[in-house]
């Protein structure tokens, strides 16, 4: 059959094969259109050894069907190399004419990759996507659960690809898109949640196995406890005649010796506590019998919220030391404001930050020191050297050195600078909701200060 003519050719004989848009809706309008002035653009089919299929014009072709058209003109070509070829002239197709949704954009070029092996490279060539959205695309298609997010509000091809790589469920990407603050923060926070309950139940079947009965947490000095228990911990007691501490090797033998593994605070480490599960019938005592502290509405509702921002501290930690190596300490030209920053800092505490903060100072440059320098302040101070942009660079990392330091040994995030993440915000760090919140308190008792 000649490629060069255009026939008429009864639709219900052509071919509609698997198109790369996965939802075809024929609007009534557009079908009564047809049926009046018929098929008006010819439909684009190829030969094939089964009859002519449809390459471009799906929707005209099941409108001709509705409209009970009797013929409809179609410009045939040549057979396609193959089906990895079809689907790519079908990406070319739809999208210089509307552009394909996001979900039909991910199959195809899945397909193309998984069920055709077709490189990378090849598939940005041919289709004109670029080779990262093409690789976040493969990387997607490999979830179930992620690829299906693809199209959600505020979904890019980017943190589909994230979320795919964390395995990420149904229900964890539901709790990851229904909070408006950092995503790939959230996406941590998953993980770190998930770690955590694996090493808890590895623990949990070691002790078992060692003979050990796992017992709830004591409710004792629980701000909301669950069900109360007796159950109290070997380091609050001593026994009840000698007053002598109770050890968990002397213990091992009482009938209500038990354990609790769980995490400590709300994301520190698992850890393993040794338990008495009814102190009193036992013989043991309280180790000082001191009545709980009675704090205000107010001290406690404070306690909370700083409990809640220690517990977030790793996590946010880790996201914003990634955002200071990859985006800020990589730019060519130094952030607004880094100099009265860095001056405060060097005028304060120079000796310290200079000789402690020298090697993590190497590490946030990406260019961490060896095991056995011991001399980091001066193989800092000859990368500085070594070009112009180096300079403010180091500076920068000491400063920012210092301040992850109090960041991460402080008991809690209380006296931290809220300066700093300031700063960090106005350079393009975005900041989590714990972060914020210091932000917004160091605001709030300024305001106070004004005031008065």
């Amino acid at each position: 059959m000649s490629t060069t003519t255009v026939v008429r050719v009864d639709p219900k004989t052509l071919l509609v094969g698997p198109n790369v848009r996965k939802e075809v809706t024929l609007r009534p309008e557009f079908v009564a259109s047809i049926r009046e002035h018929g098929v008006l653009v010819p439909i684009l089919a190829q030969e094939t050894t089964d009859g002519l299929e449809v390459v471009d014009g799906q929707m005209r072709t099941l409108a001709a069907v509705d409209a009970e058209l009797v013929d409809v003109p179609v410009f045939v070509q040549p057979p396609a190399v193959d089906d990895a070829a079809r689907i790519v002239e079908q990406i070319v197709v739809n999208e210089d004419r509307a552009g394909l949704t996001a979900p039909d954009h991910v199959a195809a070029i899945a397909q193309l990759a998984l069920d055709f092996k077709m490189p990378a490279a090849e598939i940005s060539k041919r289709t004109g996507a670029s080779k990262e959205s093409v690789a976040a695309v493969i990387t997607t298609s490999k979830s179930k659960a992620a690829t299906a997010a693809v199209g959600r509000e505020g979904v890019t091809l980017e943190l589909a690809a994230k979320m795919a790589e964390a395995e990420l469920t149904d229900a964890e990407i539901d709790r990851v898109l229904s909070t408006s603050y950092n995503r790939e923060y959230q996406i941590q926070v998953v993980l770190d949640q998930r770690k955590r309950a694996a090493e808890v139940e590895r623990l949990t079947e070691k002790l078992q196995a060692d003979g050990v009965a796992i017992a709830a947490k004591p409710s004792h000095g629980e701000y909301s406890p669950g069900e109360k228990n007796k159950h109290r911990y070997l380091g609050d007691l001593v026994d009840a005649t000698t007053g002598k501490k109770v050890t968990t090797a002397k213990h091992a033998t009482c009938p209500g010796h038990a354990a609790f593994v769980g995490v400590r605070g709300y994301s520190g480490p698992v850890e393993v506590h040794y338990l008495c599960t009814d102190p009193s019938k036992r013989g043991h005592r309280d180790v000082n019998r001191v009545a709980p502290t009675k704090l205000t509405d107010a001290e406690r509702a404070r306690k909370e919220i700083e409990k809640q921002r220690t517990a977030a501290r790793p996590t946010a930690t880790e996201v914003r030391l990634e955002w200071v190596r990859e985006q800020l300490l990589t730019r060519r030209t130094a952030p607004s404001g880094w100099e009265l920053f860095a001056v405060h800092d060097l005028t304060s505490r120079h000796q310290r930050t200079w000789q402690s903060g020298a090697r993590p100072a190497l590490t946030l440059l990406q260019r961490p020191a060896a095991a056995d320098d011991w001399n980091t302040e001066v193989t800092l101070s000859g990368w500085a050297g070594e070009k112009p942009v180096n300079g403010w660079r180091a500076a920068l990392a000491l400063v920012i050195a210092r301040h992850e330091e109090e960041l991460t040994t402080g008991p809690s995030w209380s006296k931290v600078s809220a300066t700093y993440l300031q700063l960090l915000s106005g350079w393009g760090y975005e900041l989590s909701e714990v972060e914020q919140g210091i932000v917004d308190d160091a605001a709030a008792a300024a305001d106070v200060k004004a005031a008065a």
